[in-house]
């Protein structure tokens, strides 16, 4: 088993496997190009750390604290990332692009509320009761992706792409959805903010 973390520490090019750290806290930490895999960070803190060009495979940080830590660059790879608020997270003013991507996690009961996530990835995830509202998700990846009961107020989804993605439930009418992408059947329910019915014969 690697060494656990320590906090005040930077870790660059390091590749961390089977860490168990659950309802730990590391503190000003700063992690460049590292990977982590199998590990678990459940209801774990993260404060005031940097994330650089990481990679987080088959690891479970659900409830994770991400008070005042930075990411960018930073992938999740079938990982369980449940009831996350990542508002609490330092995100520049400066906006990078796909700062977070997730391929095929679990990210239910999650916050992204008025975040920017331009051209972030969220592919084949489920994406349950988690809160994009106000979020700037332009040109997003959510192919594939599990929506049921998401929510999404006066949220930029300008090119963001919806194939194959279900259970989402999108007014078009105070969401910003030029140019998004979706496949049908599950494309019909766009209709349902202006009061059309489709009917099925």
């Amino acid at each position: 088993m690697t060494n656990l973390l320590i906090s005040d520490q930077e870790y660059i090019d390091e590749d961390f496997k089977d860490i168990s750290q659950n309802e730990d806290e590391i503190v000003n930490t700063r992690f460049e190009n590292c990977t982590f895999t199998h590990c678990n960070f459940t209801e774990s803190t993260f404060r005031k750390c940097s994330f650089f060009e990481c990679e987080f495979s088959k690891c479970n940080l659900s409830l994770l604290n991400v008070s005042y830590s930075s990411f960018r660059e930073v992938a999740f790879h079938e990982c369980k990332l449940v009831g996350i608020d990542w508002t609490r997270a330092a995100w520049s003013t400066l906006n990078f692009p796909a700062a977070l991507n997730f391929h095929h996690s679990v990210l239910n009961d999650s916050v992204f509320f008025g975040l920017y996530l331009a051209q972030c990835s969220l592919i084949e995830c489920k994406l349950q009761a988690v809160d994009f509202s106000e979020a700037q998700c332009e040109a997003a990846d959510f192919s594939g992706s599990d929506f049921t009961h998401a929510t999404f107020h006066h949220t930029r989804l300008t090119g963001a792409n919806f194939a194959w993605a279900h259970g989402y439930n999108i007014n078009v009418l105070n969401n910003e959805v030029k140019s998004a992408r979706f496949t049908l059947p599950e494309a019909a329910t766009l209709l349902t903010s202006l009061g059309i019915e489709i009917i099925d014969e």
